[in-house]
């Protein structure tokens, strides 16, 4: 089975913030709203493909997680890794001994967890959203700069930092999600793996997989050299469609023409 380890926020499914130049349908809503949109060209290929494994790899919380789950049972999602890798999704529900391990994990690094949250909770521009032993994320008008604040004060030997375009996040060292998608395909041992990711918390997975799907602007950061690397013309999650289904199609040539 060819396996597809995809970041979801602005790699599979779009805010309704953010102008879609392509075909869309509704990915996610939230108390009524319409929040998030897919392509057709990406829902259709990855719904009629039941060769290709999709595996959800990200930050959002459980809960979180449940807002886009209808989308994705059409891509035959029996995993998903949420929390960074922390919470492991199996047929729908929370796999314990995945959870039971990841605790084990992050022991070392509950107090900084802690800590951290504190400081984003004290921060003045920041608003404190959630936080557990594995995850603090906190709403700010300046993420990557709170981002780098928490780097800097915390180091990185137990915790670190990262953000998107509305929220700074605080996690576990351990909790990457190249070490998830690591541990994950120590267990169900993918036939093929690709990996696709649009922002710097996703240059992990591409270290663990066959063929990274790369944002051009991280070219020169993945050392993979069976990288491809996204039009920036494209949408990130049909490029990943395409290399998946160009890759499909030079295997069936090179098959055809041993057979001939």
């Amino acid at each position: 089975m060819t396996t597809l380890f995809c970041d979801l926020d602005n790699t599979i499914i779009f805010s309704h913030r953010k102008m879609l130049d392509a075909p869309k349908r509704v990915a996610e809503r939230l108390n009524g709203a319409e929040q998030s949109y897919i392509t057709e060209r990406t829902f259709r290929f990855l719904s009629g493909r039941k060769d290709v494994s999709v595996i959800p790899v990200t930050a959002r919380t459980v809960c979180q997680y449940e807002r886009v789950k209808g989308i994705l049972e059409a891509f035959h999602c029996e995993y998903a890794l949420l929390m960074n890798g922390a919470v492991l999704i199996k047929n729908g529900a929370v796999d314990q001994s995945w959870l039971d391990e990841s605790a084990e994990m992050v022991k070392c690094s509950a107090e900084k967890m802690n800590e951290a949250a504190q400081w984003l909770k004290n921060e003045g521009t920041a608003e404190l959203k959630y936080h557990d032993i594995f995850l603090a994320y906190a709403k700010a008008p300046n993420p990557e700069e709170l981002s780098n604040s928490i780097n800097r004060v915390f180091g990185r030997s137990l915790i670190y930092s990262f953000f998107d375009s509305r929220k700074v996040y605080c996690a576990p060292a351990v909790l990457t999600k190249g070490n998830a998608v690591k541990r994950l395909s120590n267990l169900i041992k993918p036939e093929m793996s690709f990996a696709v990711g649009d922002s710097e918390n996703d240059l992990s997975m591409f270290d663990h997989v066959d063929v990274p799907i790369v944002p051009q602007k991280f070219e020169a950061m993945v050392s993979n050299q069976r990288k491809v690397i996204a039009r920036e013309d494209q949408v990130l999650s049909d490029a990943a469609c395409d290399a998946i289904e160009t890759l499909f199609e030079r295997i069936g040539n090179t098959a055809a023409d041993e057979r001939e």
